[in-house]
This record gives C-alpha cells, structure tokens and sequence, in this order.
C-alpha cells in the first residue's frame, strides 16, 4: 500500500464483493491490506497459512477430516459475533482465512505456574493487548466529536474563507503553485469543500466530497466498533500446573479458542522473584506451527 487511497480502495471492493468477484481477486485484495506488495513480487498471506495442503483440501471440498461446520452460540460474546462467525463459518474459502485469525482474536494465552514472578513477565505482554482496548472507545469518542467536525466543515467562519479563497481567480495562480506534481487542482479542492451538494457540479460523473469523507469514516469506525466486540482483549489466563494446563488448552481447542500455553520451568511456587536465566516452552496447536521444512537459507 502506498497511500490511504490505495487502502480505502480495496476496502471498498470487499465491502461491495458480488457474484461476479472471483476468489482470486478476493484473495489477492486480502494480501495487499495484510502484507502489500511483496519485494520478490507475487502475494504472500504467510501468516493465514491459507497455502496449506489441508487447506486446499477443504476450499475444493476434498478433505475428509475436516469437521463439519456445527451451529453453536457463543454466550460469551454478542448477538452480532454471532452471526458474524456463523458467516465466516459458511463457506470453504471464509472458513479458511477465520479457522487462522479466530485463535489471534478469540483465544487464549495461559501460563503455568501462577506466581507473583510470572505474573510480572505476562503484565508486560499484557501491555500489547490493552494498548489495543482504545479500539473500544472509538465509537464513543467519534460521537462526542464528530458533530462538532460537521459543524465546522459545513458552517465555520474559517471554512467560508478558504472557500471564498480558492474561488477567488486572482488567488487561482496561487494555489496552483503549491499543487504542482500533485493529483489535486484548485477546482478539485474547492468541490470536495463545497458548503452544499448542490453547489458541485462536474460532468465527469460524482465528486468525492468531505460529506463522503465523513460518512465512510463514521461507516468505518461503527464497523470497526462492532467488530472489537468479538475480540477477546482479556486473553491472559494463569493456570496452577503444566498438567491443567494441557487439560483446559484442549478444551478450548474444542472451540478454536486456544492460542498459545507458557510453561515457566525451573520457578518454584509462589517464588517472588525471576531466576536469572528464565526458561519456559510455549504449546502451541500443532496445526498453528510452520513445518520447518518451510525454512530456507537465502
């Protein structure tokens, strides 16, 4: 991606996906927000593993292993996640890309043994999980504030005079000067900033203007708002021994809920401070790891 313009395009074209959008297309509009463009040229989605034989196995509907899809509602989470998982769950090539992102978004990290030392090294991994809990209060914030952007786009003094400016032709040469080399002109400028709809005109089709600007950023944060719903940012679970935590990593990989387990070694129980040398393993769902004949030297 080279620009927010690039980006909102290949939103928009997943947003508006109809029958005539093949899964080549959809695939690779999925790889260009996720990874860009990659050096070596062609797409990567390294991390959806969606490459995988089993994989192609179930988007062709040849893998006999692969569980049917059960109809279950989750009381842990909202209405809308609901639907939205039995969406994704509906069709081989959604399915593929959610079996990938669920355990990231919905499941859990647990770690063994629980002790004042281990809970002071899982805080910090915890920092990167609440740094993303702000997502949660962007709808709230954007209410509060966004009628006051309106307002001032649409009737403050301040924008009356740049439109006044930018239709001002003594001043045209002026501003054309500070757009050279870029995509915009003045006459550009002065529609996406008209004061009312009716005051564009163009025969190239519709203008983009700030109403459109603001109307897919209010569509964008209310997306994004509801979708934070169905994410588990409380993902950090302690578990008192290695042997419960392999018992309850498999019930929740029953649910596709289990991301990862740390097992601290060598700490004793209820130890206040860290070894000098920390040790742990981490568990993993086997079919989550990369085969490291995946690995090459360059």
């Amino acid at each position: 991606m080279k620009s927010w313009s690039d980006m909102r395009q290949e939103v928009m074209f997943l947003t508006n996906v109809n029958s005539s959008s093949s899964s080549t297309q959809i695939y690779q509009a999925v790889s260009r927000i996720v990874c860009g463009h990659p050096e070596g040229g062609g797409l990567k989605i390294k991390s959806l593993n969606w490459y995988e034989d089993n994989n192609y196995k179930a988007l062709f509907g040849g893998n006999n292993t692969e569980e049917e899809v059960t109809s279950f509602y989750d009381n842990s989470t909202t209405p809308y996640c609901n639907d939205l998982m039995k969406n994704l769950e509906s069709s081989p090539l959604s399915r593929i890309i959610w079996k990938a992102l669920k355990p990231l978004l919905v499941g859990k990290i647990l770690y063994t043994p629980d002790t004042p030392a281990t809970r002071i090294v899982m805080s910090e991994v915890n920092r990167t999980f609440q740094n993303l809990g702000v997502f949660h209060d962007l709808e709230g914030m954007w209410e509060e504030i966004s009628p006051k952007i309106w307002t001032f786009m649409e009737n403050s003094q301040e924008m009356d005079l740049i439109r006044t400016l930018l239709d001002d032709k003594v001043n045209s040469s002026l501003w054309g000067q500070h757009l050279v080399g870029l995509n915009w002109t003045t006459s550009d400028i002065a529609a996406f900033l008209a004061k009312n709809p009716e005051d564009v005109q163009s025969t190239n089709g519709p203008v983009y203007t700030w109403r459109d600007a603001f109307n897919e950023t209010n569509w964008a944060i209310q997306t994004i708002a509801r979708f934070m719903e169905c994410v588990n940012l409380d993902k950090l679970e302690p578990i008192p021994t290695e042997v419960r935590l392999i018992n309850k990593s498999m019930e929740l990989l029953d649910e596709r809920k289990f991301w990862a387990g740390i097992v601290f070694t060598g700490i004793a129980p209820g130890s206040i401070e860290l070894p000098h040398h920390v040790k742990y393993k981490i568990r993993m769902d086997i079919d989550n790891v990369e085969r490291t004949n995946k690995i090459k030297d360059g």
